[in-house]
């Protein structure tokens, strides 16, 4: 682990699962935000300096997919970067979209190690599918 803490953002409008993986993550040597809507992820995003990202797929006021859009032309090295998260059966757009952009995701609900594991794997191997 690097001497600075890592940055990494958790983006969900459920504060239980937030503050669950700030805590895993944090307990990782990460320093972790929270937003818990898209507008407000969005503003973080372009303030600081993360290396990663958690974004959950259904979001208020701008969600996962349209956040992603947005880092994809603001931060592009961040978009190479990001975990997707759902606790939804995802449907055959949504699947394809992760597909297409070769993004990991995790299904809620998921435990510690698959939390970490993700974000390991996110960090070291842009792209593919967790």
């Amino acid at each position: 682990m690097p001497d600075t803490p890592r940055k990494l953002l958790v983006v969900d409008d459920e504060p239980v699962v937030a503050e669950f993986m700030a805590r895993v993550l944090g307990m990782q040597g990460f320093t972790i935000d929270i937003a818990t809507d898209g507008e407000t992820a969005r503003s973080f995003i372009s303030a600081n300096g993360y290396e990663a990202t958690i974004i959950d797929m259904r979001l208020p006021k701008l969600n996962g997919r349209q956040l992603y859009e947005y880092i994809k032309v603001a931060c592009p090295r961040l978009a190479r970067h990001v975990v997707f998260t759902s606790g939804a059966l995802l449907d055959g757009e949504m699947a394809d979209f992760l597909a297409g952009e070769d993004l990991f995701f995790l299904n809620k609900p998921f435990g510690t190690e698959d939390l970490k594991a993700a974000v390991v794997k996110a960090l070291r191997d842009p792209g593919s599918m967790v």
